[in-house]
């Protein structure tokens, strides 16, 4: 909301092709009123070089604990959210993402392909400060023609 991105850590389930969730109600859900599409990102960080991590693009949905529905979901998800024994009572908005696109990433060590390594200043990879402003103006050359005045 207004170009800020909100980065939220919370605990998770994942089932049948949706993440399920409860926080505590506030800002996080009227923002999401506006905007439900989301990002989600789960890591497993053992070293920095073994780790995984995957990131979820879905519609984020508030779900009604009240309704037949989701009290029946929300039961079988989180089995001790309506009992006495609730260690994070507080935490009474529950919600779900389902998942539309999934990628993900690992990394272990001793794994992968060697690839050379790119050195001298005369590498086709190296900075290209003349090149980059030829190309920088021909853009912006481009664009003031097809821009209106």
């Amino acid at each position: 909301m207004h170009d800020v991105v909100d980065v939220v850590p919370l605990s998770f389930r994942f089932e049948k092709e949706s993440i399920y969730g409860r926080t505590n109600p506030g800002g996080k859900i009227a923002t999401i009123g506006r905007n439900r599409r989301v990002a989600f990102e789960a890591d497993e960080f053992k070293s920095a070089f073994e780790w995984k991590s995957v990131v979820i693009h879905g519609s984020f949905y508030v779900l009604d604990p009240e309704s037949p529905e989701g009290k029946e979901t929300l039961m079988r998800i989180f089995p001790d959210a309506f009992g006495a024994d609730d260690p994070v009572a507080f935490r009474n908005q529950f919600f779900s993402i389902s998942v539309e696109a999934m990628t993900g990433r690992s990394a272990e060590p001793a794994s992968g392909t060697v690839k050379p390594v790119v050195s001298g200043a005369h590498s086709e990879h190296a900075a290209d400060p003349a090149g980059d402003a030829r190309l920088r103006s021909r853009v912006l050359a481009e664009i003031d023609k097809v821009a209106p005045q």
